[in-house]
């Protein structure tokens, strides 16, 4: 499969469920707010998060490169502790949320997301330019998995439980992630 497959897919999705592109002008990617740069002491913007409407998520690369939308409620907050998570992040779980293939949008202009077949189930997503990873697609076509990182507001998705436990590092805290 090329690699803008996702993001014809995407338009197809968008123009069945009649979404429109989201436009950024001015700074990086768009509305401002302020972050601190401890190191000289000056204030640098970062931008807030996009709500599109009541049901809406928006997210990004680090680059900025590429942006997504989806106009669905998410599905289970979780973090992930499996070898493939592990290798594709460079970390010992990555924290997911899942949302509906149908609902997504992207804005890859540059065409930087490429996809990676990670398993006979699954491809996984990333930028080209920045190397964030970015989501986990099912190939029966039904789910995708989004990180919760790369999502404007992070916040709004506290994971709920820990899957493939028994992948974790031994010193990994996993145990503890869940509160209850």
């Amino acid at each position: 499969m090329p690699n803008n497959a996702i993001h014809r897919m995407a338009t197809r999705v968008t123009l069945r469920a009649g979404s429109a592109s989201l436009h950024w002008h001015g700074s990086r990617h768009g509305q401002p707010s302020v972050i601190a740069d401890v190191r000289q002491n000056q204030t640098m913007k970062k931008p807030q998060a996009k709500r599109v409407s009541a049901s809406s998520y928006t997210g990004a690369c680090l680059c900025g490169g590429i942006r997504f939308t989806f106009h669905a409620e998410p599905d289970w907050p979780h973090y992930c502790c499996c070898d493939d998570c592990q290798k594709w992040s460079g970390a010992p779980a990555v924290a997911w949320v899942d949302f509906p293939q149908s609902a997504f949008h992207i804005d890859d202009e540059k065409a930087y997301l490429r996809r990676f077949k990670s398993s006979p189930i699954a491809h996984r997503a990333f930028c080209s330019n920045c190397g964030t990873s970015l989501f986990a697609i099912d190939d029966d076509g039904r789910n995708m998995s989004v990180t919760i990182t790369s999502l404007d507001r992070p916040n709004l998705h506290r994971p709920e439980s820990v899957s493939y436990t028994s992948f974790a590092a031994r010193w990994f805290p996993h145990k503890e992630l869940i509160q209850k």
